[in-house]
């Protein structure tokens, strides 16, 4: 997702810093844990929206400051003064959109994982 923002510059966004690690080997390692070795199940969907709260009040007081021109963009999709209002809206929404369905479709292979494991 973030390749293309930055002119397909992998090097940077891939390889370089803490981006490899954050970006990719941890999500990886966080979904084959979640789904083949806890053993947690889900009840409600709730769940779901209690851990995008935490996101959500970081992404605000990162706006707040970035808005405030306290702090640079930490990413592209950020930079509030390089794009319009209505791009910044589609960025964020379709962002928050992805996260929301991301989790829900892990919860139902979660399930799915449980069910069979059950039988």
């Amino acid at each position: 997702m973030f390749v293309p923002m930055d002119n397909f510059n992998f090097y940077r966004w891939a390889i370089r810093g803490n981006f490899f690690s954050y970006h990719l080997l941890a999500p990886i390692a966080a979904f084959i844990t979640f789904i083949f070795f806890e053993r947690y199940e889900f009840k409600y969907i709730r769940d779901t929206f209690i851990g995008i709260a935490f996101t959500t009040i970081y992404s605000v007081i990162v706006s707040i400051l970035i808005l405030a021109k306290k702090v640079k963009a930490p990413y592209p999709f950020l930079d509030y003064y390089g794009h319009s209002v209505i791009v910044n809206v589609i960025n964020l929404s379709l962002i928050y959109l992805g996260i929301i369905g991301l989790l829900i479709l892990m919860i139902f292979i979660k399930k799915k994982s449980l069910k069979t494991a059950k039988i």
